[in-house]
């Protein structure tokens, strides 16, 4: 109950509260070490600008996501630092959102993807390496019927367009490779952005699927030794390709 948000200096063992609450998503700047961002319930987004302080203050900058405060969020919902151009976020709540200037004093918002349907929630987002116009977003229905419920996934090749095109990878109906569950984190290869890793929930085998292709054709890789439990997190090797790590619910 009540995790916050931590921070803790480099080489200390102590944390300390950089915001209360149920916190969720995590990120610091990797140009500059003041600039960290973390997350209260249902997308409220905040920044500390003073992060390597012994007190660091906050501030919420979420102001013009207009999904927040409307219901139209997960309580833990997913943001992610461009990792081409720091002072840039993406966040999904109902739509998923773009800020271009999130060290402005009050950072803008738009809408990278909109979504009308007021039941759509963004459950993960990933971004390219080395191009922030290819884009991936996965989604989950919360109500309706059950065999649209999860897994959807698109992706986009302009997404700093002011209104980018969309692909269907997955949507449980009429394109459907990929098992139909909650999505929990994309990986878009450092080195290959053809390269994409998706990663499921459900206590089940089959929670770690690749393509190598752009996302036309899948296959599972999960493989002996994983635990038949959630994948929460993935990432991948910084100089080494073929090294991936999870973390599972083990």
């Amino acid at each position: 109950q009540d995790n916050a948000t931590l921070r803790t200096p480099s080489a200390s063992q102590t944390a300390t509260w950089t915001y209360g609450g149920d916190g969720g998503y995590a990120a610091v700047d990797p140009t500059d070490s003041n600039y960290c961002y973390g997350e209260h319930i249902f997308l409220s987004l905040h920044r500390t600008s003073n992060c390597n302080a012994t007190n660091p203050s906050t501030q919420l900058i979420n102001s013009g996501i207009t999904d927040v405060g409307a219901g139209r969020a997960n309580f833990i919902a997913p943001f992610i630092l461009d990792p081409n151009d720091s002072q840039q976020i993406f966040a999904g709540a109902s739509s998923l959102w773009r800020s271009g200037n999130v060290r402005n004093s009050v950072p803008t918002w738009s809408k990278m993807k909109e979504n009308l349907d007021t039941d759509i929630r963004i459950t993960a987002i990933a971004v390219a390496q080395g191009n922030s116009n290819i884009a991936w977003t996965s989604e989950q229905l919360i109500s309706g019927d059950d065999s649209l419920r999860e897994g959807r996934l698109y992706k986009t090749t302009n997404g700093l367009n002011t209104s980018p095109t969309w692909t269907t990878i997955d949507d449980n109906v009429n394109v459907n490779p990929l098992p139909n569950r909650f999505i929990t984190r994309i990986l878009v290869d450092r080195f290959d952005s053809t390269k994409v890793y998706v990663t499921f929930g459900g206590f089940t085998d089959g929670n770690l699927w690749k393509t190598s292709d752009g996302g036309t054709t899948w296959q599972d890789i999960t493989g002996p030794g994983l635990p038949n439990v959630p994948i929460r997190g993935i990432t991948q090797h910084p100089s080494d390709a073929n090294k991936l790590y999870l973390g599972t619910e083990i």
